[in-house]
């Protein structure tokens, strides 16, 4: 298993080191710590490519486990323009149950 410590891993990325570090800190990005530095693996990598991998169709279709939550995170814009966008396809699942902020 070859390593790689943050500069290395945040070129192969093609990131800023403080975004990594950043996500890294915060546990949103799989990584481990030796000693004060961050240290990543293929492994690592790859799952952090995934995490921010964008699938257009799992955030918008009905069928999507975690439309809701894609949705309430949205702003009024964004749901509109999106309600616009899709209405016409009939794809929109709409806002139904979703509390105004």
């Amino acid at each position: 298993m070859i390593l790689l410590d943050l500069g290395q891993a945040a070129a192969k990325l093609h990131c800023s080191e403080r975004w990594l570090a950043d996500n890294l800190r915060s546990g949103r990005f799989p990584a481990k710590k030796i000693g004060r530095k961050w240290m990543l693996s293929d492994d690592d990598i790859a799952t952090i490519l995934q995490i921010c991998s964008v699938n257009k169709s799992s955030a918008f279709c009905a069928d999507s486990s975690n439309s809701a939550a894609t949705l309430s995170s949205m702003t009024k814009t964004s749901l509109r323009r999106l309600q616009q966008s899709t209405s016409a396809q009939g794809r929109f699942i709409g806002t139904a149950g979703l509390r105004e902020p």
